[in-house]
């Protein structure tokens, strides 16, 4: 797993984005999170820029911003519902 300095200057987007997929630490992942989120709009903002058709990475992008945002809202709302483990009711899907 990558350290938190690690994270601090990394611009590769989907290193971030994996990052805060897999934190295990629900104190943590509001911060992988918000810099995942800002690599991600760095990227789409160069791609916007350059002017590629790169379709699939847009997609990939939006996609992952949505993911991100669903994390977020599941670790604020229900910290429980990241660790499958620890519910008592119906299982939380994603």
């Amino acid at each position: 797993m990558l350290l938190q300095d690690d994270l601090s200057h990394c611009t590769d987007w989907k290193k971030l984005y994996t990052a805060a997929l897999m934190e295990t630490d629900n104190r943590r992942t509001p911060l992988l999170i918000a810099q995942a989120q800002s690599a991600i709009i760095v990227r789409a903002r160069q791609l916007f820029e350059s002017g590629d058709e790169s379709f699939s990475e847009e997609q990939a992008l939006d996609s992952a911003l949505c993911t991100l945002k669903l994390l977020g809202n599941c670790v604020r709302k229900a910290p429980q519902c990241v660790d499958p483990g620890k519910t008592s009711g119906a299982a939380v899907s994603a």
